[in-house]
């Protein structure tokens, strides 16, 4: 059967019918209204690919429903079923958004085009979709997601990767700010050249000139040697200037000059030294607050962020993270181990203040516990167990765990899953909202233990 649903909306039984033989046996899943106000309930309930509705019908009207529909889920593909009598209406409805109509009597033949048509385009675009992120994993193989937002700062990327626009990269601690820089570097013109970062904050106010702009021998006690500062150091590439809210107030005037005019001249020195450089900034600070409070300069700030690219913090994109443990343990080569669903769902539920970094630290922990083997609950930090689901079916009382004690978590856990997928008639996104875990961890489960779709 093919992974494709179809509502079926008529007042006529034997209409309903036709339509249901016809479309089955091309392997459509098909279920059936008998109004709009039904059909809209069932819409609600689950998740259809398309809509097939008679414009003639009484309580609600197939114009209505496609209304209501639109108003529901935009992206709703509306077909209607009109007469001769009334084919402007239905001309009408296509203006307000309904995908196609077909005529009674209907030939088989009309309707399996259409049909076959949006069946089509939706698996060419899903195609699409997966090459697109198969290059971008290709090109960006160190930022691990695919969630909306990721989708967004990648595009962000390599939108601006070409130019040698300044970027400023924000965001909170651990979310991998250095990582999106790098990934600029590498997309730009400039990757074979060199990428250097420095971490403002991590260098003491009394050397951070020296680190910049470098000093020439004697200019200071201690200067046995000429220093070349990090500008020229980055020469040709790009400087990755790390927590930049963290810089003296006094010494961004001295930046802004440097950015300005690619000019710069070492500490002691008297010559002009050019510099070619791209530069990239990050920041967990407000810089606009930073401003108003009279510790960051306005125009500098404008310099450096011609171009802003935000990273969300992993509380706003949980579903990343099966994938982000997927890679962790890969990077770790620890690729057989797996981890059990409940401990899945329980780091979803945390809300992470330390994003990714703090997320590798528990997973370190974890492994740690269960001594690089496969981990259980019992391996999670003390403070994550309270965020353990309780595994129950979801329209019984029945629970496997208690059947069974000794039973591994994986039948357990598949079991739970396949009970609840079959309550819910194979409808993926019903069954992933019901078991609180993003679709494609689902879809992921359904392929590892070779769950088939109900009969």
């Amino acid at each position: 059967m093919k992974n494709f649903r179809i509502l079926i909306v008529d007042d006529e039984p034997d209409m309903r019918e036709s339509l249901r033989d016809l479309l089955s046996r091309d392997g459509y899943h098909i279920e059936e209204a008998s109004d709009g106000e039904e059909a809209l309930d069932l819409y609600r309930q689950n998740s259809f690919d398309i809509v097939i509705s008679d414009i003639i019908m009484q309580n609600m009207d197939g114009i209505e429903l496609l209304k209501q529909l639109k108003k529901v889920d935009p992206e709703a593909v509306v077909i209607l079923i009109t007469g001769y009598s009334s084919i402007q209406g239905a001309i009408s409805a296509i203006k307000m958004g309904a995908e196609d109509y077909f005529t009674k009597p209907f030939k088989a033949i009309e309707i399996k085009k259409i049909i076959q048509r949006i069946y089509d385009n939706k698996y060419l675009s899903i195609r699409n979709e997966q090459l697109m992120q198969e290059i971008m994993r290709k090109e960006f193989p160190e930022i691990i997601g695919e969630s909306q937002a990721v989708k967004k700062m990648l595009s962000e990327i390599r939108t601006v990767a070409d130019s040698d626009v300044s970027v400023l990269v924000t965001g909170e601690s651990g979310t991998g700010k250095e990582l999106a820089a790098r990934a600029i570097h590498q997309s730009s013109p400039r990757k074979n050249k060199p990428f250097v970062p420095i971490n403002c904050a991590a260098v003491p106010n009394d050397l951070l000139e020296s680190e910049f702009f470098g000093h020439e021998k004697g200019a200071f006690s201690g200067a046995i040697n000429r220093k070349y500062g990090i500008f020229e150091v980055a020469d040709t590439g790009t400087l990755f200037l790390d927590e930049i809210g963290e810089m003296p107030f006094s010494l961004q005037a001295k930046l802004l000059r440097t950015v300005e005019t690619k000019l710069l001249r070492r500490i002691g020195g008297t010559d002009e030294i050019s510099v070619d450089i791209r530069i990239v900034c990050s920041t967990n600070r407000d810089l606009k607050k930073e401003i108003e409070d009279g510790k960051f300069r306005e125009d500098l700030y404008f310099r450096l962020s011609t171009y802003n690219i935000h990273i969300d913090p992993l509380r706003n994109r949980k579903d990343d993270i099966p994938l982000l443990i997927d890679n962790f343990l890969q990077r770790k080569r620890l690729s057989s181990i797996t981890f059990p669903e409940t401990m899945i769902n329980a780091l979803q539920k945390y809300d992470w203040p330390g994003n990714v970094r703090e997320l590798e630290n528990v997973l370190e922990r974890i492994l740690l516990f269960s001594r690089n083997q496969q981990p259980t609950i019992d391996n999670l930090p003390p403070e994550f167990r309270t965020n353990l689901p309780e595994i129950t079916a979801a329209t019984n009382d029945y629970s496997p765990a208690r059947a069974n004690p000794a039973r591994s978590l994986e039948d357990i856990e598949k079991e739970h899953i396949q009970l609840v997928y079959y309550n819910c008639n194979g409808n993926k996104v019903k069954t992933a909202r019901t078991l609180e875990i993003g679709l494609k961890t689902l879809y992921r489960k359904l392929e590892k233990y070779n769950i088939k779709e109900p009969d």
